[in-house]
C-alpha cells in the first residue's frame, strides 16, 4: 500500500513454502532461458522451469511482468522479504547478470510467442532500469532454522512440503542444508552488482541473524562504497 500511494506499480509475488524448502536443499541448477519473450509458463515448453514449483520459474515470470510495465514505469526497485524473497532475488541476479556456469545459458524451444527483440536485449533493458534493492529481514545465512520458518506455514502447506520435497524424511537433509547455507552466503558476499542496497533487520530475528547482515553490509561498503 505504501508503494501504491507513492504512485508506483506494485508486483507482489510470494514463493510457496515448498519452493523455499527446495531452494534451501538444492544448489541452483544451470539456467534455462526461453527463446520467446515475454516468458509465460502457461504457454511455454514443459522442459522450462515451472513458476509454480521453482524459484527460477518464478523469477522469469517476475521479470516478464516488470518488462511489461517498463513503458509506463521505467524505474524499478526490488523489495525482498526474508529468505524466500532473497532466494528469488538470487535467481533474478543469475538471470540478469550470469556468471560462471550461468554465462553459457542454454536455450529450449517454447510455444508460438514471438520475441519482438532478442531476449538478451530485453533482459539488459530490465537490468538497466533497476535502481536498487531493499532486503527486509534477510538474507539469513543460518538455513538450519528452516523448521522454525515452516512453523508459520499452514498444515496444508506443510503437507505440500513433505509431499513435494520429502524434507525431514531424508537423513542427509541437514548436510545438504549446511553446504547450501555456505554457498548461499557467498552468493551475497561475492555479488559484484553495485546496485544501491538497503537492509532492514532486527537483532532478535532468529531467521536472519543480525551479525551476518552487519558483516555483509560492511563487506559491501568496502567493495562498492558506503553509499552502495
Amino acid at each position: 500500500e505504501m508503494y501504491s500511494k507513492m504512485g508506483m506499480a506494485v508486483c507482489i509475488r510470494v514463493a510457496s513454502p515448498a519452493m523455499v524448502v527446495k531452494a534451501t536443499l538444492e544448489q541452483p541448477s544451470s539456467l534455462t532461458i526461453p527463446r520467446a519473450w515475454p516468458y509465460d509458463q502457461q504457454t511455454s515448453s514443459p522442459s522450462l522451469p515451472s513458476s509454480s514449483t521453482t524459484m527460477e520459474g518464478l523469477a522469469w515470470n517476475v521479470l516478464a511482468e516488470i518488462d511489461s510495465l517498463l513503458p509506463h514505469h521505467p524505474i524499478v526497485f526490488f523489495h525482498v522479504f526474508s529468505n524466500a524473497g532473497c532466494f528469488l532475488w538470487e535467481q533474478v541476479t543469475r538471470i540478469l547478470r550470469p556468471t560462471g556456469k550461468d554465462a553459457a545459458i542454454t536455450t529450449e524451444p517454447t510455444a508460438t510467442i514471438a520475441a519482438p527483440r532478442p531476449i538478451q536485449l530485453r533482459l539488459q533493458s530490465i537490468a538497466d532500469r533497476i535502481h536498487g534493492v531493499i532486503f527486509d529481514s534477510g538474507p539469513g545465512n543460518d538455513l538450519h532454522q528452516l523448521p522454525l520458518a515452516l512453523s508459520y506455514a499452514t498444515l496444508l502447506e506443510k503437507l505440500g512440503v513433505v509431499f513435494s520435497t520429502r524434507y525431514l524424511l531424508l537423513p542427509w537433509s541437514q548436510q545438504r542444508v549446511e553446504q547450501r547455507a555456505k554457498d548461499y552466503a557467498n552468493t551475497f558476499r561475492q555479488d559484484g552488482w553495485d546496485l544501491p542496497q538497503l537492509y532492514f533487520f532486527c537483532e532478535s530475528d532468529a531467521l536472519a541473524p543480525h551479525e551476518f547482515l552487519r558483516q555483509l553490509v560492511e563487506h559491501r561498503q568496502q567493495a562498492h562504497g558506503v553509499e552502495r
